[in-house]
């Protein structure tokens, strides 16, 4: 039936639609959409009929086949569904089975995502337009903890289990839900529904006791009551009807005949009479429920038979049913008032309220009983809820004085009154659509009214009068209607009040008038799309390079339209040659993107014509893309021969190649091409011309490299000198054709050994090897002894053929262990060549020698063993050395020392990781079993401790021309290589030798024995840093080499320094660091030490990698480390000052002639470098970061950034040249105002940028700076140097070759935020620091110097004179001290003035003036050397070593021999007083007598203070030696020296 009459409606709006189609058209040109670009599409053509909106193609076919499928619809494939503008959102979703007598419900306790009800909206519009409708809970639903809804199908299924019994009582639930369609503006409806929770029979009875117990006199008469139990079910209806039945009791099963129980009421009767005899009764009682299957419960009964002739107490009548108003009883007043008799020889009586175990039998006390005598009352105790418990069954027991009770049950009916508010579900918005005819539905409110009963409960809907012109509601369903038709640009939102009332007056007020609660709603008018687009602009203009990618944007169109509703959609309809561009839709426009390679000889320019529609109105514009030419094509090289061969080692003076490229861009190949030609590989052998010709520069070797020697050689257009300039490259092959320039070596088993004692005879065979061709100019070989040979190797060996044998018997090994054996080797070659090779002939040994007794000394570096380990063998003196089958070894005394073990078969000391640092003098038995002979054989073991501090924090030398053995082994001096070399370190450094520790001496493994890597520490106090320990010592190399008779290779050990040996492109330095030890062992001396070796790492790494807090804390300067978070897994917790990611002290103050010293850059392929500096000094050195000192390996890369003339300027060496980039355009930048710059570099180019330069104007950016040669990576050995030079450049500008050298302008002002690669640079604690206090930029010393004071030259000039005048008074004052004499001024015993410590402090009054102590200017000029280089800037080496504000090294505070000599001063000092008191050795100043030692410190910086002397101070200092000595006053291993001040 409805599908008929939408069928005629249909009919109806057709017929209309032809009939008034001129009114139509008219409407249609008051909107302007007769403009020629904005007609309606029909067909998807342009038309002028009138528009038919036919609906019935969308209503047909909409049954629903799928239980739970969404409505949707499709459109009959007739002429009028084509004609229909589709995309228009015109109807609202509606409910078909939203109703209030739909109540769905679904029984308790049944399993999560149990279906409960569908509910259906449908939407007419079309499936893509608007009829697509989706579901969703609006209210009734908190947390979505009930019930959940398909979106799609609208099926409501639970979402929690149900209880409808108590304590939960959840009886019914209102969900309201939402239909939203998907048109354009979305339209809803919403409709609330009730959902009732279902009984099931899960609960079972229960008794109101556990047990009953009840006394009956003997004579009790048959058919008497004698007790009455009572259960309860929370069940409803028949799941919640009790009904009761005896059994009988185990224990006397025979009790049951003599009584009987009323199925409703529960009382038991007397069946028979008691037997005279009998005493008790057990009984069990069964309450059961009626449902379906029935659920019951059982209690026992006890019933005590007393004398006869008593009787149980009786009530008088009374109500057995109540009715109460819920909000209308009088607590204070008795509910009813029962009466009792106690039908015993006493009137007293018991009354008992018995609470049962449910609500409805006054679980919660709600009603309580007061008794008077033989009366109780019935009161009331709280407030009645009906819509809790509606009934309640009050059980009320009566006992007389022997025992004897009697009960009697009280019903209360709870009558409803009307004190629950409708409540309105959260619903609050409602929308329309313009121009819709009255009665249109808006949207449906409810409210829920929580009252029991009706009328209370019944809920009708009113608009406020003000309202009721614009709409209407319908009093029941609650649904609101339109009554007017609405203009959206009239008015597009209305404010609508509903008042929702019950059907009863209330009784929470005395007005007669029923309980009302308005609501507030939001009524939006949606928008019909009846406007057209309109374009900003009628034509657009852009240009594109021919090189760009796609996707690449190329201009943006936008239009506009008036309607809200509209969604405006860009296509381009004409001009889109090729498909060549793309228009998208964006929130802003239409974006047209390169959809297609472009080509500018091909069409230089498009014409595209983009047409914005709204899916019923059309507009255009048209958009001119100009495609601008670009060098795209690269040089390509004429045929010709690939490949040559030449005779190695020659020159050939001719080319080997001719090139012949052209440019395909130019086209005409008869004009000059402006072809460059270089080689891309291979440069280090061959060259080409501007012609193209390739030659060959130097020999090439076929022997010792490839005898295919290949050449990439490339082409570049434009000259090869712009930035937009394209290569082609060509591969070429050079074969070197072979020439016998290369004599045989020996190349078979070397050494070999020949046992002692043997006769004469064969002893190898001999190999050799040739580097030349084999087929042409290698074997065979001739093997003969050289001539040059002694003429005891030619007595004792001879060759025959390729044999080497023994021409004599018996050797001896005790007369000599090896022979070196020359011999000649002859190819067979063209011009045969000859070589040399020496054979090591080792005669073996035979135990043939007796032993004598030996000593040697072990020195160990204990570092993280954790287990024991081997630290040398036990020495004895034996000609024989292969003799250990025949030895065994023995502790002295057969005792075993605590820290180290013994292997007794081979002599290994093994040492345990539990020793304490000392000298251990250890004694062995060795026993020859063969010579049957005992000797015995010393070993002085020394241990010390190296921490890890020392190792991360240690300098590194390379040497060659001496193995690890021969380094560690005393020479005829005494001294073995690492102790000159430890002496040369501490005076070098100004330290104790004592404080030099060198704990690694290794040799890389099959690497040249003969080049060996030394690691050491050097401390006074806290550890030098690495950088500062290089860089100093790297001016020494000549001094080292000269000391130790050995070549220096390098100073900072640097796998990366030599460009692609390791790595390819990035490289990084990774200390090594074993926890096992490292162990060179000789016969009198061994070595153990620590394996901290440098391996390259072919990444870029600038900062230590660490995931997390643990396992060492990543943040600095006492920061606290939070896992969670950050780039790193961790974030720091910083203290003031420290705002770097990891509490980096991130600013310095450089106030020039100062510098800092920190760690180097590592190599990296593409690097950037990113600083903060603010100044006003227009020259200045920011950074410097390359050699210090001329190189041992001759590398030259470094990297410079400076101020010049106030504009950039920045130097980068590579190696083979050095580029210059400067922004002379740029900006003055010593303006005292913050400027960032940022550096990128990478093998083919190099930028910079000054501060955010958002446009890359030349004026702040540079790009692309080729650097100079052909080197590709910057690899530097220095320490990175902020705000100077250590050195002065133009020295090494002579040596390295620079065309450009760094300024050597000290910087003056802040420096800050320096980071690389995005790692922060820690700059308060730079590895060295000369002549500056290490202070950020927010000191007061930093802004001072920034401050520009304005004052004239009169007021300078004031200043000077009052300067001068307080001079004066000072110098007078000092005469008027001098001239005093002794006598008058000497007066009592404690005021002796005698010259003593106290006038040699230097900071006096305290801690006020912590900047001025330096206890350097009480010092001797230290023994080092007086510069770092001779020839270079002479500076002094106190001033190097001076780093905040503390002097270091030999110009350290020497504490010891300060107070030393003060004390032997005092001590024989006549007038002295003859005790010593602690104010004799204080040197704060003003003579306090108690003056505080903490100034020790006050001066200098942590590493560069020694107290490790405090311990021998005696018992006096054993304060200050614990807190600042390295060993406790109080340990008692200590023995103070004989000078100690006990």
């Amino acid at each position: 039936m409805m599908r008929k009459r939408i069928l005629l409606f249909s009919f109806v709006l057709i017929l209309v639609g032809y009939i008034e189609g001129g009114e139509i058209h008219k409407h249609r040109q008051h909107h302007g959409h007769d403009h020629p670009r904005s007609r309606t599409r029909r067909f998807g053509r342009e038309t002028d009929a009138p528009l038919v909106q036919n609906y019935q193609s969308y209503l047909s076919q909409s049954q629903v086949t799928e239980p739970y499928a969404p409505y949707s619809f499709r459109a009959e494939p007739d002429e009028s569904s084509s004609r229909f503008s589709s995309d228009q959102n015109l109807h609202k979703p509606e409910f078909l089975n939203c109703s209030k007598d739909i109540t769905p419900s679904v029984p308790e306790n049944e399993p999560v995502n149990t279906t409960v009800f569908r509910l259906e909206a449908r939407d007419i519009d079309p499936p893509e337009f608007g009829g697509t409708v989706t579901y969703s809970i609006v209210s009734g639903n908190e947390n979505n903890d009930k019930f959940v809804i398909d979106p799609r199908t609208g099926v409501i299924r639970t979402n929690k289990v149900f209880d409808r019994d108590e304590p939960e009582r959840e009886k019914e639930e209102y969900l309201t839900i939402r239909a939203t369609d998907n048109g354009r503006p979305q339209l809803d409806t919403v409709c609330t529904i009730k959902i009732i929770i279902t009984d099931v029979n899960d609960g079972v009875p229960l008794f109101e006791r556990f047990e009953y117990k009840e006394s009956v006199p003997r004579d009790l008469s048959t058919g008497q009551v004698v007790m009455r139990i009572s259960a309860t079910d929370i069940d409803d209806r028949e799941n919640g009807t009790v009904w009761y039945k005896l059994d009988s009791h185990p224990d006397s099963p025979g009790d049951l005949d003599y009584f009987q129980i009323s199925e409703t009421t529960g009382e038991v009767q007397l069946k028979k009479p008691i037997d005279a005899n009998t005493h008790q009764f057990l009984l069990r009682a069964i309450a059961s429920d009626r449902g379906r299957p029935p659920k019951s419960a059982t209690t026992n009964l006890t019933i005590n038979v007393i004398e006869p002739r008593t009787r149980p107490p009786s009530f008088d009548r009374h109500q057995d049913t109540i009715t109460l108003r819920e909000r209308k009883v009088d607590k204070t007043k008795p509910i009813e008032t029962l009466t009792a008799q106690s039908n015993a020889d006493s009137n007293l009586v018991f009354f008992e309220l018995v609470n049962g175990q449910t609500e409805p039998t006054n679980k919660g006390a709600m009603f309580t009983i007061e008794a008077d005598g033989n009366t109780a009352q019935l009161k009331l105790d709280k407030d009645l809820d009906y819509e809790a418990v509606s009934k309640y069954t009050l059980t009320i027991r009566v006992k007389n004085k022997d025992d004897l009770a009697t009960e009697t049950t009280i019903t209360i009916f709870v009558e409803d009154d009307n004190d629950e508010k409708p409540d309105f579900t959260e619903v609050t918005s409602g929308v329309v659509l313009e121009d819709e005819n009255i009665g249109t539905s808006v949207m449906r409110v409810r409210a829920i009214d929580r009252d029991g009963t009706s009328p209370n409960r019944d809920v009708t809907y009113s608009l406020k009068e003000e309202d009721r012109e614009n709409f209407e509601i319908d009093p029941l369903t609650g649904e609101i209607t339109t009554t007017k038709k609405f203009d959206r640009e009239e008015k597009d939102v209305y404010q609508v009040t509903v008042i929702a009332r019950d059907g009863a007056p209330s009784a929470l007020r005395n007005d007669n008038m029923p309980n009302e609660r308005p609501v507030t709603l939001k009524i939006e008018i949606a928008d019909k799309n009846d406007n057209s687009p309109v374009f900003l602009k009628s034509n657009y203009e852009a240009e594109i390079s021919e090189k760009a990618d796609a996707n690449n944007r190329v201009i943006e169109v936008k239009a506009n339209d008036k309607d809200t509703a509209s969604e405006i959609k860009y296509s381009i309809t004409h001009g889109n040659i090729g498909q060549a561009f793309i228009i998208t839709n964006a929130k802003t426009g239409g974006v047209i993107y390169v959809n297609k390679s472009l080509d500018y000889e091909e069409i230089k320019e498009y014409d595209l014509t983009v047409q914005a529609s709204d899916s019923i109105h059309e507009t255009y514009t048209h958009v001119k893309i100009r495609v601008i030419n670009v060098n795209d094509e690269p040089p390509k090289f004429e045929m010709m021969k690939d490949n040559t061969t030449i005779l190695e080692e020659s020159v050939p003076t001719q080319c080997i190649f001719q090139l012949k490229a052209y440019d395909p861009d130019i086209g005409d190949r008869t004009v000059p091409q402006n072809i460059s030609y270089f080689i891309q590989d291979g440069m280090e052998n061959f060259n080409v011309d501007d012609n193209g010709c390739v030659t060959v520069i130097k020999p090439l070797d076929r022997d010792h490299g490839d005898h295919i020697r290949t050449i990439i050689v490339g082409a570049s257009d434009e000259g090869g000198k712009t930035l937009t300039k394209l290569s082609e490259f060509q591969s070429l092959k050079v074969y070197l054709e072979d020439i016998n320039d290369n004599a045989p070596f020996l190349n078979s088993s070397n050494p070999v050994v020949w046992n002692e004692n043997r006769p004469k005879g064969p002893i190898t065979k001999l190999t050799a090897h040739d580097f030349d061709d084999p087929t042409k100019n290698g074997p065979p070989f001739h093997f003969s002894i050289d001539r040059a040979a002694s003429p005891e190797i030619r007595m004792l060996f001879r060759i025959d053929g390729n044999t080497l044998s023994a021409d004599k018997d018996n050797f001896d090994r005790e007369d000599k262990k090896e022979y070196l054996v020359p011999i000649t080797i002859s190819d067979s070659g063209k011009e045969p060549q000859t070589g040399t090779s020496t054979l090591t002939v080792i005669i073996g040994d035979e135990n043939d020698s007796r032993m004598f007794p030996g000593e040697s000394k072990i020195f160990v570096y204990k570092y993280k063993e954790k287990s024991t380990f081997p630290i040398g063998r036990v020495y004895v003196e034996d000609e024989d050395d292969w003799d250990l089958p025949d030895k065994t070894f023995e502790w002295q005394n057969g005792m075993a020392h605590t820290f180290f073990t013994l292997d007794h078969q081979d002599g290994y000391i093994n040492m345990k990781p539990t020793v304490i640092p000392d000298t251990y003098h250890l004694t062995f038995k060795v026993t020859d079993i063969k010579h049957e002979q005992e000797v015995e054989a010393k070993v002085n073991v020394t241990v010390k401790e190296i921490t890890d501090e020392a190792v991360d924090n240690s300098g590194s030398i390379r040497f060659s021309g001496i193995t690890k053995e021969g380094f560690i082994k005393p020479e005829a001096n005494g001294k073995s290589k690492k102790d000159i070399l430890q002496e040369e370190l501490a005076a070098r450094f100004g330290v104790p030798k004592e404080n030099v520790d060198i704990f690694t001496v290794y040799s890389i493994q099959g690497a040249d024995p003969y080049l060996i890597d030394v690691r050491y520490s050097v401390h006074n106090s806290p550890y030098w840093k690495a950088e500062k320990l290089d860089g100093i010592l790297s001016g020494a190399k000549e001094t080292l080499q000269k000391g130790l008779q050995l070549r220096v290779i390098m100073i900072r050990i640097d796998e990366c320094l030599t460009e692609k040996l390791h790595c390819e492109s990035s490289c990084t330095n990774h200390l090594y660091k074993s926890d096992s030890s490292y162990k060179i062992l000789t016969n009198t001396t061994s070595f153990v030490g620590v394996e901290a070796t440098v391996t390259p790492i072919c990444n870029c790494t600038s900062a230590v990698q660490q995931n997390g807090c643990l396992p060492n804390n990543p943040c600095l300067n006492s920061g606290t480390c939070k896992s969670g978070g950050g780039k790193d897994g961790f974030e720091c917790e910083c203290e003031a000052g420290f705002d770097g990611p990891r509490c980096e002290k991130t600013s310095i103050t450089l106030l020039g002639k100062s510098y800092a010293w920190y760690q180097p850059l590592t190599v990296c392929n593409d690097s950037s470098l990113e600083l903060h500096f603010k100044t006003r000094d227009k020259d200045g050195l920011i950074f410097y970061n390359g050699p210090i000192f001329p190189s041992p390996m001759n590398v030259t890369d470094f990297v410079s950034l400076e101020l010049r003339d106030g504009k950039p300027r920045l130097l980068m060496d590579y190696g083979t040249g050095v580029a210059k980039v400067e922004l002379l355009n740029s900006p003055d930048l010593h303006d005292s105002h913050s400027h960032q710059v940022s550096i990128k570099w990478n093998p083919k180019g190099i930028s910079m940028r000054i501060d955010e330069c958002l446009k890359n104007e030349a004026a702040c950016y540079t790009a692309n700076i080729p650097p100079v040669g052909t080197n590709t990576q910057l690899n530097v050995n220095g320490p990175l140097q902020i705000g100077g030079l250590s050195f002065k450049p133009t020295f090494l500008q002579s040596i390295n070759r620079w065309t450009e050298v760094p300024t050597s302008h000290f910087f003056t002002g802040c420096i800050a935020n320096v980071t690389f690669n995005g790692n922060f640079y820690n700059l308060g604690e730079p590895s060295y620091a000369y002549n500056m206090n290490v202070t950020g930029c927010d000191s007061e010393l930093y802004k001072l110097e920034l401050t520009n004071l304005g004052v004239d030259w009169n007021f300078i000039i004031v200043i000077l004179v009052s300067i001068l005048v307080l001079l004066l008074l000072i110098m007078a004052f000092l005469f008027y001290r001098k001239r005093r004499s002794y006598e008058e001024v000497k007066g009592e015993f404690n005021d002796d003035v005698r010259d003593n410590i106290l006038h040699y402090s230097d900071e006096g009054g305290g801690e006020g003036d912590q900047t001025g102590y330096d206890l350097s200017v009480l010092m001797k000029a230290s023994n080092g050397p007086p510069y770092i280089n001779p020839h270079m800037d002479k500076i002094a080496m106190d001033d190097l070593n001076r780093q905040g504000r503390a002097p270091e090294g030999g110009d350290g505070p020497d504490i010891q021999s300060f107070l030393t000599g003060n004390k032997n001063k005092v001590d024989n000092d006549p007038d002295g007083l003859p005790y010593d008191d602690v104010r004799n050795y204080a040197y704060e100043g003003d003579g306090n007598s108690m003056g505080s030692l903490s100034s020790l410190a006050s001066g200098t910086d942590d590493e560069d203070l020694n107290f490790d002397f405090l311990p021998a101070f005696g018992p006096r200092f054993k304060k200050l030696a614990d807190m600042y000595g390295g060993q406790s006053s109080d340990d008692e291993s200590y023995t103070p020296p004989p000078e100690a001040w006990c």
